[in-house]
């Protein structure tokens, strides 16, 4: 279950390295290529793990993370997507090797989003070349995700486009297959008449009129959102995307008030339930009714409305720190049937540490009852004392502790059990881990 992320000799893993990208950048402004940017060792890392992300989306057999296939240039129907959940990629396989037995000669693309709830090797990986920028710019208010293109499917499926506003993206080529980004102004792109060609798919005549950006294995491509851009692979080839998403303030606004309803909405049949029309308009009933689909134990709606946006505000920056930026959580270990998180004595006699480079974050309930932790994004709550905060502060450290010395931070009369259980969670959100 414990995940070993071996320390990078890339390049790009040093903060000095990154000092240079952002000049060539413009500080993150200009499209910009990075030759040899990390290791073969890397590329073979994150190669393995997008195939291990493909295979859990194989054995969910689902596409609701936005994952879609295209053969010969058109997305596939149910039929086809069932062949390919019947066929994942196998123990040791390569990408060639499992596009020759799947695909045979047929030219294929797969976008797969959200990698980083699929895959914890893969984030860490990520993280451990990203952190260094990370550092030095900051998070993106949205976060941090992953999406991946698969295939040899000459131009991208999705045409010409750009970005939603703020969203910039480096792409890490994995190969083996090289890669060509065109990119067009968008002074440019109105005066060659690029909407009607990209509808008509007239790419050649466009392409001509575009800056050319050819990259490899072990190259890193840095796009600004705001150009147009097609993308050409040369062959077969893994592409891995970074996005960092720096929200308009509209949607970062909209992005904090949604989440109290994902947060203390139930989740039951009652939200299913239609209402009847109304006849007076001055009628509480239905005011009172969608109050009642709130679980408010903090009785956050009771307060100023200043008072409560402050407080979902502090909450989502909370979630999203301790995920070290990752817009999406990592699967548990016990959604993976790996474990289970009410066997915490098997954690009684281990060595435990912090998973890095995250941190744990907490504050108190508003009546101060209760402790609030955010864990990889997970947020978990426990009757609160001194001595779990005491706790978390250990852990934060990132020594590696004795359980027994971790259970000595809290009340003598409290059973190892309790403290052994908040572990386990942790342990659970791959938080923490076994050395």
């Amino acid at each position: 279950m414990n995940t070993v992320i071996t320390t990078s000799d890339s390049p790009m893993a040093q903060p000095e390295w990154w000092d240079n990208f952002l000049t060539v950048s413009n500080n993150l402004t200009r499209t910009t290529i990075s030759k040899n940017a990390f290791s073969i060792e890397d590329a073979n890392i994150l190669s393995t793990e997008i195939l291990n992300v493909l295979k859990q989306l194989c054995r969910l057999r689902t596409n609701k993370y936005g994952y879609r296939a295209y053969i010969d240039g058109k997305i596939v129907g149910d039929d086809k997507l069932n062949y390919i959940f019947d066929n994942p990629p196998l123990e040791g396989e390569d990408v060639v090797k499992y596009a020759e037995r799947v695909f045979s000669n047929k030219e294929f693309g797969m976008i797969i989003n959200g990698c980083e709830k699929f895959s914890d090797p893969l984030s860490r990986k990520l993280l451990q070349l990203l952190t260094p920028l990370i550092e030095k710019v900051g998070i993106p208010l949205t976060g941090l995700s992953v999406h991946t293109f698969v295939g040899n499917y000459a131009y991208t499926p999705l045409g010409i486009h750009k970005d939603h506003r703020g969203e910039n993206v480096i792409h890490f080529h994995l190969g083996p297959g090289g890669k060509e980004m065109y990119n067009w102004t968008d002074e440019v792109y109105e005066e060659i008449d690029g909407k009607r060609k990209n509808e008509d798919k007239e790419y050649e005549d466009l392409i001509q009129h575009a800056e050319k950006f050819p990259f490899e294995s072990t190259d890193i491509y840095f796009m600004p959102w705001d150009k147009y851009h097609l993308g050409k692979t040369d062959g077969l080839s893994i592409g891995v995307t970074v996005w960092f998403n720096n929200p308009p303030k509209a949607k970062l606004f909209d992005s904090i008030f949604s989440s109290l309803t994902k947060q203390y909405m139930i989740t039951d049949d009652r939200l299913k339930e239609v209402f009847s029309p109304v006849k007076d308009p001055n009628s509480q009933e239905t005011l009172h009714e969608l109050l009642g689909l709130f679980q408010d134990e903090e009785n956050l709606l009771d307060l100023p409305f200043s008072e409560l946006f402050k407080l979902l505000h502090d909450d989502f920056k909370l979630a999203l720190f301790s995920n070290a930026g990752w817009k999406t959580r990592t699967i548990s270990l016990s959604d993976e049937n790996l474990y289970d998180v009410n066997n915490y004595e098997t954690l009684r006699d281990t060595v435990l540490r912090l998973v890095e480079p995250f941190k744990i974050y907490f504050r108190k309930s508003l009546d101060e009852s209760e402790i609030i932790i955010f864990a990889r994004g997970s947020k978990l709550k426990f009757r609160y004392h001194k001595g779990i905060e005491t706790l978390l502060e250990l852990l934060n450290s990132g020594k590696e502790l004795e359980t027994k010395e971790l259970l000595k931070a809290l009340p003598n009369e409290w059973p190892d059990s309790v403290g052994l259980y908040i572990l386990s969670l942790l342990y659970d959100k791959r938080t923490i881990e076994i050395v």
